[in-house]
């Protein structure tokens, strides 16, 4: 969802649509007011119902599925996964041709008259594609309140205290925040400077002497603004701090242990519902490591450092900066491209735009998919590293511990400082490690086997790691293939940005410049 919602804005941010070639209806001259928007305003209502329609038939066909049994519970989320991705394939084709294929931009912007006033334009435009999210959401909420109410039942036969299902409107109020705001309030911000960065284009070319010196304020805004989401996000999920207590003074020795340093421990209010963690913030001051309310409840503190070492392994390993390099990759790659596309061909603004959009589709559709799960997995594998130290027992074939107790007691004395970058596993604390993964799927309603795009299907992630942990050669490798995608994207970013400045920065501009 959050992909589908970045696309969402990135079609806001894209001049010149819809182009004549794609524009399906076109304006007539004299048209103003409702009578320009008609059109599109059915094509709206038509695309809002037809997703609607769409995750309604999804929600009929999974609790077709469920008779009641634990299997049939199964059967049920796996139609209820699979019915997810067809709605979010329909919300995209949705939102694509309607800024793609009619003129709902030019109406709301200039025939309404809308574009001279920051934000507004852009409240109206993204309307119709929340206004068909939500509704695929109510319609898909029977099926929800289905697998929440069955894992709650798991959880109170497993001691945990009782719960209700959350209701329509807080089930609503959770997942527009959750899944839309966290995206739309820093995007509203960038647009905002977008608007005056644009309306002062010349005057800011004139003062630095640099052309293209309102597109380089606005990506130092755009970086800013990613800087300071952490911010952002803590008034729009409304955590709390972790209160003291052993389940703090064990997840403060662990970031003590690996190098970690975070501004705070947080809890997310999920109703007990969701079971999950996340980490945020590029920098130690503005850097925080969530838990959800959930997985604080639901969850032995042993399970609960696993997961808390795996936000960590993404610090730890630089994962975040990393995706910022790959977005800078993937801006080199298709920006070369368009170069090559304009110099061998005389196209339009609006064709090189919707060329550029579709290439980085395509790069982020493949290339980030297979990133970032790629780094799940290194989380992964530094969390199996960092909760081995407080393994007490493990198997006579471990290849970290062996198998006598002073094996263990030596493993401990080395890993005082932390996991080494590059070690074997441990078997006993893969069996941790993998269990919480297979815990966290379940009471999540998530089928083991259910594919994902950024983190890959659970059995694989377990499957991998005990496969890493039988081999420590295989875990060599793997940690060397790590440093070689790490190496690679930045190799990219670099030739892509010395190729950008040669291309885009005259002689006469870097002249200017250095003299002052």
């Amino acid at each position: 969802m959050y992909f589908l919602v970045v696309v969402a804005f990135a079609l806001l941010l894209t001049d010149g649509l819809p182009s004549e070639r794609w524009n399906l209806l076109p304006l007539r001259p004299g048209d103003s007011g409702l009578a320009a928007a008609r059109p599109t305003l059915a094509v709206a209502l038509s695309g809002i119902v037809a997703v609607g329609l769409a995750a309604r038939v999804c929600n009929f066909l999974a609790l077709r599925r469920h008779d009641g049994s634990s299997r049939g519970l199964d059967r049920l989320a796996e139609t209820s996964v699979r019915g997810g991705h067809v709605v979010l394939g329909l919300l995209g084709g949705f939102v694509a041709f309607h800024f793609l294929c009619t003129p709902w931009i030019p109406v709301v912007r200039f025939r309404w008259g809308l574009g001279q006033w920051p934000l507004a334009a852009e409240v109206v435009l993204i309307a119709p594609f929340l206004a068909a999210t939500v509704l695929s959401w109510v319609m898909l909420y029977p099926v929800d309140r289905v697998i929440r109410a069955a894992t709650l039942r798991v959880r109170m036969l497993e001691g945990a205290p009782p719960q209700p299902v959350w209701g329509l409107g807080r089930y609503l109020d959770y997942k527009f925040r959750h899944q839309v705001l966290v995206i739309a309030v820093p995007m509203l911000i960038v647009i905002l400077i977008r608007h005056y960065t644009s309306a002062h284009r010349e005057g800011l070319a004139r003062a630095l002497r640099i052309p293209w010196a309102a597109d380089a304020l606005l990506g130092l805004a755009a970086a800013a603004v990613l800087l300071i989401a952490p911010a952002l996000i803590r008034v729009i999920w409304w955590p709390s701090a972790l209160p003291p207590g052993d389940l703090r003074d064990r997840l403060e020795r662990l970031c003590r242990r690996v190098g970690l340093r975070v501004r705070n421990i947080l809890v997310w209010d999920s109703g007990a519902l969701i079971v999950n963690a996340a980490v945020m913030g590029f920098v130690a001051p503005i850097r925080y490591v969530l838990l959800s309310d959930g997985l604080v409840q639901s969850m032995h503190p042993r399970q609960i450092e696993a997961v808390f070492a795996h936000e960590a392994g993404h610090v730890r390993h630089h994962h975040l900066p990393f995706y910022l390099v790959f977005a800078l990759c993937s801006m080199m790659i298709v920006g070369g491209a368009l170069e090559g596309l304009v110099r061998l061909a005389d196209v339009d603004d609006a064709t090189l735009q919707l060329t550029a959009m579709a290439a980085t589709l395509l790069i982020w559709g493949a290339g980030f998919g297979y990133v970032s799960r790629c780094f799940e997995r290194q989380a992964d594998v530094f969390g199996v590293r960092a909760i081995a130290p407080d393994i007490e027992r493990c198997s006579d074939d471990c290849a970290v511990h062996g198998p006598t107790a002073a094996g263990v007691e030596a493993a401990h004395a080395t890993a005082a400082a932390g996991p080494p970058p590059t070690a074997a596993l441990c078997a006993g604390a893969t069996h941790v490690f993998g269990s919480t993964l297979l815990q966290i799927a379940d009471l999540n309603g998530i089928p083991r086997e259910a594919p994902s795009w950024r983190h890959g299907s659970i059995t694989a992630r377990c499957r991998l790691l005990h496969d890493l942990a039988r081999s420590p050669a295989a875990a060599a490798r793997f940690d060397r293939r790590l440093r070689a995608i790490k190496v690679g994207l930045a190799l990219v970013a670099l030739v892509g940005a010395a190729g950008a400045a040669w291309l885009y920065w005259p002689a006469e501009a870097i002249r200017a410049l250095l003299q002052g």
